[in-house]
């Protein structure tokens, strides 16, 4: 994408421009791989070098609205702690620290995509995904948090920006079918963020109080085998368990219940669609 901004920006290149850029780009990350890590067989190297360049094709060709002399940046990171000067133009200085609002927790990042307008009254982030799509959600009980975090991370860095579209894209795997790529923006990201924040805030006292307990995960084993549709009586399909019961099924939900009582807010956030 790098290379398309600065062959006359993307917002402005033709399929062909943005096809045979990615193309070059495959290319490209395919000799590095080869020069220095095992290869596949052919075939199979072959198709993934296909599926590759199909989905960076299919999400470079999203039809998003430009804004008026749009400027795209590509990873773009905030909150680094390096102290070295950027080696490239990015749109804010990313050694500049972003903290969550009502809490001492500094978050940093790298956003896959950032379109600004002209005038820096609009932006849009983007992250993109090769995984499938899930069903609607807006925090996941605090699993999903870049649209909500890039979101504010851009708002507090560049200043004076009245319009955030903050999403994921999911391309398409099919070759040349961008038509259909699945985009997924926040519709809210100031309640997002006052519900997040709330929660991290509450989450910090806790923690200052003591209150380090085992959360929404703590029902499975890091490779747990059991069947899950044989034991609801857990309820967890998070593999990041800590704390485990020794029986599973019996030690669990009292302790979740004593738990709950002393977090506060923080189960009902769990909850968090």
């Amino acid at each position: 994408m790098a290379a398309i901004e600065a062959d006359g920006g993307l917002a402005d290149a033709d399929p062909g421009r943005i096809l045979g850029a990615v193309a070059q780009a495959t290319r490209a990350a395919a000799a590095a791989w080869e020069a220095e890590q095992p290869v596949p067989p052919t075939l199979l190297w072959h198709l993934t070098l296909d599926r590759a360049e199909a989905l960076v094709g299919n999400a470079l060709r999203h039809p998003f609205e430009c804004y008026a002399d749009q400027r795209c940046f590509p990873e773009v990171p905030f909150g680094e702690e390096e102290q070295a000067a950027p080696q490239r133009i990015l749109p804010w200085d990313p050694r500049a620290p972003v903290s969550v609002p009502g809490t001492k927790i500094r978050i940093r990042g790298r956003i896959d995509r950032l379109d600004l307008s002209g005038t820096g009254d609009a932006t849009r982030v983007v992250d993109y995904k090769t995984s499938r799509q899930p069903k609607d959600f807006v925090l996941r009980g605090g699993r999903e948090l870049q649209r909500c975090l890039y979101a504010f991370a851009t708002s507090a860095l560049l200043g004076g920006v009245e319009s955030i579209d903050a999403g994921l894209l999911y391309p398409s795997h099919v070759p040349g079918q961008f038509d259909r790529n699945i985009y997924m923006p926040l519709l809210d990201p100031g309640r997002t963020m006052n519900v997040l924040s709330s929660a991290l805030a509450e989450a910090c006292r806790n923690l200052a109080d003591g209150l380090a307990v085992p959360g929404v995960a703590a029902g499975l084993r890091a490779a747990d085998t059991r069947n899950l549709k044989d034991d609801n009586r857990q309820h967890e399909e998070d593999p990041m368990g800590f704390a485990l019961p020794v029986v599973p099924g019996t030690m669990l939900e009292p302790k979740k219940a004593a738990a709950a009582a002393l977090l506060g807010g923080i189960p009902q956030f769990w909850e968090e669609p």
